[in-house]
């Protein structure tokens, strides 16, 4: 055996030896799920209340902080989506259920964020995803396109006018900015029964009444308010807010005029651009 191939036969046998040790670590992990089901006890959340995007989101910056190295950060993010997806799904099974202008992407999106071993059902549209999501504990939506936009009936109106909401948003999608290889072109929106809970960088959602004068009176108000759109839904003005930070709905109603909350949509965690996070580091 020449030097050439000597050096080459202990490059795969490091491979393999570090191949080995990611799927032990694997497997290991799969062993905390009974320990993790038997600390959240009986009463624990089933089907998407055992989501916990702010967790997630958690992860997410920590692995991006450590990237570094030719490994595209999509790979790694991609890595992690399909382990927090199978060990979730192990915990409390749940479906989703995806609707959108492009039947192709929403496949791609879906797998990306979700994993391959999911089971995805496409519905006609984003007031279908938000009535299953609303019936059934198990099902996570996810919507693409822009939450603003012209419609006269856009589903975040359907949400926040839904009796007895159980439903929110709980993540926005892409998680990072600026993937060139990841497989969207678009943002969406995850909506299910899961928590949403402060993750340390987040935009809180709410649906309010547009009474006269509003927006004069929402620019006050610490500056929070941020991209507002309108929605003629059966004679209201409906003002869909974006507010800088986590609030739970009662902080939300002490800073609205009284009696102007129609809905605490949920939220989501920010990232940023990928670019920013890892770009000083040699991420290829």
């Amino acid at each position: 055996m020449s030097d050439q191939q000597s050096e080459l036969a202990k490059l795969r046998d490091e491979i393999d030896r570090i191949d080995c040790s990611m799927h032990e670590l694997l497997l290991s992990r799969g062993r905390m799920i009974s320990a993790l089901q038997d600390a959240k006890g009986i009463g624990a959340p089933k089907g998407s209340g055992a989501m916990r995007p702010a967790r997630e989101a958690k992860m997410m910056m920590a692995i991006a902080d450590r990237h570094q190295g030719p490994l595209p950060m999509a790979v790694a993010e991609r890595v992690w989506r399909e382990i927090i997806a199978a060990f979730t799904q192990l915990q409390a099974g749940f479906d989703v259920y995806v609707a959108g202008p492009d039947k192709v992407a929403l496949a791609q999106m879906s797998q990306f964020y979700f994993g391959v071993t999911t089971n995805v059902t496409q519905l006609d549209s984003g007031d279908d995803v938000i009535s299953k999501t609303q019936s059934d504990n198990r099902a996570v939506g996810l919507i693409a396109g822009a939450i603003t936009g012209d419609s006269k009936s856009p589903w975040w109106a359907g949400l926040a006018r839904m009796p007895d909401r159980q439903a929110r948003i709980v993540a926005r999608y892409p998680f990072f900015d600026g993937h060139e290889e990841a497989p969207w072109g678009n943002e969406a929106w995850i909506v299910s029964q899961a928590p949403f809970e402060p993750s340390g960088d987040d935009c809180t959602l709410a649906v309010i009444d547009a009474k006269p004068g509003i927006e004069t009176l929402l620019g006050g108000i610490d500056q929070l308010w941020v991209e507002v759109d309108r929605a003629s839904i059966a004679k209201e003005k409906l003002i869909l807010v974006r507010i800088e930070g986590y609030l739970s709905q009662e902080e939300i109603d002490r800073k609205i005029p009284a009696g102007g909350l129609v809905a605490h949509l949920g939220g989501y965690s920010r990232s940023g651009r990928i670019t920013d996070i890892v770009g000083n580091k040699d991420n290829g």
